[in-house]
C-alpha cells in the first residue's frame, strides 16, 4: 500500500509538471510561429518591392517561389492596385484573400495563420502580401513529438519510483511491520517480555519503537506486582480459612 501510495503521489506531481511544462510549450510555440511567420512575410515583402514597383512579373514570382523550402508555407499573394499580382501555392487559398486581417498583421483561422504584410515603396504602397501558413499541422507534428517524450518521461518515472521506493521504503516497512509483529505476539499470548529490536539510526521510527518497549516494561512491571499482589491475597485468604476450621 505504501509503494501504491508513493507511485500515485509520483505521478500526481509528474502529471502536474508536465501539463504545466505542455502548456508553456504549447503557448511559446504559437509565439515564435506567429513571429518566424510576420517576419518572413517581412522579408517576401522587401524583396518584392522593386518587381511591383518596376511591374516585374517575373521577378515577383520567383520571389514567392523561393516559399517552396518552407514546409510551412501553404500560399502566398502579391496583391498590386487591388488585383493578384503573382501567387504561389494552393490557388484556392489565394483567392480566399477576405479572410486576411484588412491591414498589416496576422490572424489565426482554421488551423491556419494569415498574415497580411503591406509592401512599402518609400511612403508610398507598392501592393500587399498575404501569406498563409499550416499552423495546424505543424503544431500537431509538436504535439506527437512531445506526447513521444511524455509517454517516456512516464515510463522512465514511474520504473524509477518503483525501484527507488522498493529499495527505500523497506527501511521503513521492515521496522513497521516488526513492531507489528511484536504486537500481535503481546497480544496474543500475553507476554509482555518480549521486546522490538531497536535501530540504531536514531530517527523516528527508532523513538517510537524505545516508546514501544518501554510501554511493554511498564506493563510487564504492573503485571508482575498485580501478579505478586494475587498471590498474597490468595496465601491470606487460605491461612484466614485455616484459622477458621481450627
Amino acid at each position: 500500500q505504501m509503494l501504491v501510495m508513493t507511485l500515485l503521489i509520483c505521478g500526481a506531481v509528474l502529471c502536474v509538471a508536465i501539463a504545466a511544462l505542455f502548456t508553456f510549450q504549447v503557448v511559446n510555440f504559437r509565439s515564435n510561429f506567429q513571429l518566424d511567420a510576420t517576419t518572413l512575410a517581412a522579408v517576401i515583402a522587401n524583396n518584392s518591392t522593386a518587381a511591383l514597383t518596376f511591374d516585374d512579373a517575373k521577378a515577383a514570382k520567383e520571389v514567392v517561389d523561393s516559399l517552396t523550402n518552407k514546409a510551412t508555407v501553404v500560399s502566398a499573394c502579391l496583391v498590386r492596385n487591388g488585383s493578384p499580382f503573382v501567387y504561389y501555392g494552393n490557388a484556392d487559398y489565394t483567392n480566399a484573400l477576405s479572410q486576411f486581417p484588412s491591414a498589416q498583421g496576422y490572424l489565426f483561422s482554421r488551423g491556419h495563420l494569415l498574415v497580411t504584410q503591406p509592401i512599402k515603396c518609400g511612403v508610398d504602397q507598392a501592393g500587399t502580401l498575404y501569406l498563409r501558413l499550416d499552423y495546424q499541422r505543424t503544431l500537431l507534428e509538436l504535439l506527437g513529438l512531445y506526447g513521444l517524450v511524455v509517454v517516456s518521461i512516464i515510463i522512465v518515472s514511474i520504473g524509477l519510483a518503483a525501484f527507488l521506493s522498493r529499495r527505500l521504503g523497506s527501511k521503513i516497512t521492515h521496522p513497521i511491520l516488526h513492531l507489528a509483529r511484536i504486537a500481535q505476539v503481546v497480544g496474543e499470548k500475553k507476554d509482555y517480555s518480549v521486546r522490538a529490536v531497536v535501530s540504531s539510526r536514531g530517527d523516528e521510527l527508532g523513538r517510537l519503537m524505545e516508546s514501544f518497549n518501554e510501554m511493554l516494561s511498564r506493563i510487564e512491571s504492573q503485571d508482575a506486582a498485580l501478579s505478586l499482589s494475587q498471590q498474597k491475597m490468595e496465601a491470606l485468604i487460605n491461612s484466614i480459612d485455616g484459622i477458621v476450621w481450627e
